[in-house]
Parts: C-alpha cells; sequence; structure tokens
C-alpha cells in the first residue's frame, strides 16, 4: 500500500497535434488520511507489524478488525474453521486487499460452525469464549438464573442457587422456549419427603395439583398407585408431553378390569365411586354411618361393586343387604340388636311363649 498520494490527479490531453497537461484535486482516500504539503499521507505503521490500514480506520490490530466483523478474536482463536477464515481475510487486509464485513459473514456462515449452531448458541459461545465479555456474561447467568427460579416456582419445583445457574447456561446457551424450558426443569421434579408415606402430597405449584388429581383419581377408583409410579405422571405433565386426562385413562382402565360389572359406566368422569353411591348409602345407613364415612374399602361395598348375580349383573340392594343382615357386624349395631329382640319377642308371642 502506498505511504503517500498526491493530492492532485494528473491528466493529460492532446488537441490539435499539442500536447497538455492538467491536474485536478484528487478526493481524499479516506478519513484516515492527513493532507501534508501536496500529499495524502498515511500514517507510519504502529511497531510489531500487525496491523492493517483501513482507509477510513487508520491502522488497525487483528482484535479490533475481529471486533468490528462482531465476532471476539478470543472467540476466533477458539475453533480451528474460525481461525483459518479470519487469517485468510487478515493477512489479504495486510496486503491491502480489503475485507468488508459483508464478505467474512458471508464466508463466516457457510462454516458448519455456523450452520451447526443456532443463533442462541453463537452468543452464548461469544460470550463464553471471550474474556472481555465475562462481567456480561455473568450478568446475563445471573438474570436468567431468576428467570428459571420463576418458571420452577410456578411448576413446583425447587431448584438449588448451583442448580439455577446450571439451568441459566443451558437456557442462554440453546434459546429455550417456554415450552422447552419447562420440559427441562421437570427432569428436577421430586418428592420433599423421605418416607413413602412423607412423600403423598408433598409436591406444590401446579405439580402438587397434578398430583393431587391423579391421587384423587386413584382414590376414587380404588386404584393402588406407587410414588415412583405418579412422580413419572407428574414429570409428564409438567414437561406437556401429555396432560393429566392420560394419567386418568391409566387409572380408568384398570378400574375397569378391576371392576368388570361396571366397566361399560365407569369413565374418566365417572368414578367408581360415584357408581357406588346406593350401595354407599344404604350400609351407610345399616350399619348407623353416614354414607360419606363409607368409600371403597368398606368390605361391604366392594362385595357388592365385585359381586355380580347368575346372568353377569351386578346385585342389587336386597341382595346385598341379604348379605350384610347375616353378618355379626351388623347384629352388633345397636339399633339392628333392638331390631332382632323385637323379631325375637314377635316369634315366642306367636307361640304364647309370651
Amino acid at each position: 500500500m502506498p505511504k503517500r498520494i498526491s493530492i492532485y490527479e494528473t491528466s493529460t490531453s492532446t488537441t490539435n497535434g499539442v500536447r497538455s497537461t492538467s491536474k485536478t484535486p484528487r478526493a481524499k482516500p479516506g478519513k484516515a488520511w492527513k493532507k501534508v504539503g501536496n500529499f495524502w499521507v498515511a500514517p507510519k505503521e504502529p511497531a510489531g507489524g500487525n496491523s492493517a490500514w483501513d482507509d477510513n480506520q487508520g491502522w488497525v490490530t487483528s482484535a479490533e478488525r475481529a471486533t468490528a466483523w462482531e465476532i471476539p478474536l478470543a472467540v476466533i482463536n477458539s475453533d480451528t474453521s474460525l481461525t483459518t477464515l479470519f487469517n485468510e481475510a487478515w493477512a489479504a487486509e495486510k496486503k491491502g486487499q480489503e475485507w468488508s464485513k459483508e464478505k467474512f459473514i458471508g464466508r463466516l456462515q457457510t462454516l458448519p460452525w455456523y450452520m451447526e449452531k443456532s443463533q442462541a448458541q453463537r452468543e452464548y459461545w461469544k460470550l463464553s469464549k471471550d474474556p472481555a465479555q465475562a462481567v456480561e456474561l455473568q450478568k446475563q447467568i445471573k438474570s436468567n438464573a431468576e428467570t428459571v427460579k420463576d418458571a420452577a416456582g410456578l411448576m413446583g419445583v425447587t431448584l438449588t442457587d448451583a442448580q439455577a445457574t446450571e439451568l441459566a447456561h443451558s437456557n442462554l446457551q440453546n434459546g429455550f422456549s417456554p415450552s422447552e424450558l419447562q420440559n427441562v426443569i421437570s427432569g428436577y421434579l421430586n418428592f420433599s419427603g423421605q418416607t413413602d408415606e412423607e412423600k403423598i402430597g408433598s409436591l406444590f405449584g401446579e405439580a402438587g395439583n397434578s398430583e393431587d388429581n391423579i391421587r384423587d383419581w386413584a382414590t376414587k377408583n380404588n386404584v393402588t398407585i406407587s410414588n415412583d409410579w405418579v412422580l413419572s405422571q407428574v414429570k409428564g405433565i409438567a414437561s406437556a408431553d401429555y396432560d393429566v386426562n392420560k394419567s386418568r385413562d391409566y387409572i380408568t382402565n384398570i378400574a375397569k378390569q378391576q371392576y368388570a360389572g361396571w366397566a361399560d359406566k365407569i369413565t374418566n368422569d365417572t368414578s367408581v365411586y360415584d357408581l357406588s353411591a346406593g350401595y354407599r348409602q344404604l350400609v351407610g345407613y345399616e350399619f348407623d354411618a353416614t354414607d360419606s364415612s363409607i368409600d371403597l374399602k368398606n368390605k361391604w361395598v366392594n362385595t357388592a361393586m365385585t359381586t355380580m348375580d347368575d346372568k353377569g349383573i351386578p346385585i342389587g340392594n336386597d341382595a346385598l343387604l341379604k348379605t350384610m343382615r347375616k353378618s355379626d357386624e351388623w347384629a352388633d349395631v345397636t339399633k339392628n340388636k333392638d331390631k332382632i329382640y323385637g323379631i325375637a319377642d314377635d316369634v315366642l308371642k306367636r307361640f304364647g311363649i309370651r
């Protein structure tokens, strides 16, 4: 690259065989050039020889050029393909063959490094690989960790600071959508209790609502479910893989097998408990208890719900009543004792004993 250029452009012309020379002012080559006498002069290159001339910026270092092209030198040096491309561009610039930002980015976008990474991954890469961006990276991590914790709290997940920071890094690096972040957070769901008994009902937030829904439906259908299964279902719901109806379907199908005589009536809206209302009311009356205190584990209700007549139809109240009145438990109920004594007294009177 010339170190100086005349401020005039000289042109030669011939008219009627007479040759003449004229000078016209030459435009300034760029903002970085200085006028000295009759020349546009470029400042002396800085010591070290690792600079390239830019007509507008003057002598620039490789780091300055990388920054101008929006990819810090530290990031360039972290990947072989980036280094190779930049070295090619930089060598050309040092020879005075300027590369535009658009040309560099155009070539950059053809590299596997660019094509295999999302925008979020590329931005995170820049922040994490450039020491000059360390403060900005930590600022974004801290802010993102709070976002992650808020999202986790709504889901019913309690994260430690270390877990929130880990997720913040992943969130920034991958640019998760809300549903993708929810999916990742769901993996941290767990019961807070230690024993099986303590685990029941220990989830909170949206996870707690899902747990309650699942356990309540299992109870209403007298289906035994494990804590591990409940947790797996809550995680699936939290990750948006499916909704709570899938869990209810599973429980409903087991209930249909256990209570085959009622299979055609058991649905995700009508439980075994609902269908047993008549039996529970009868058992409550006969045993002097409120039907609300009588559940599906009551042996009389369970017998009624699982017993069918010779036609394969669930037994009626009369059959259940007959069975209960033959039991010692029924006879021990105060009002039933009075009824038995009354019947016995009538029998004795008929035979003239009393």
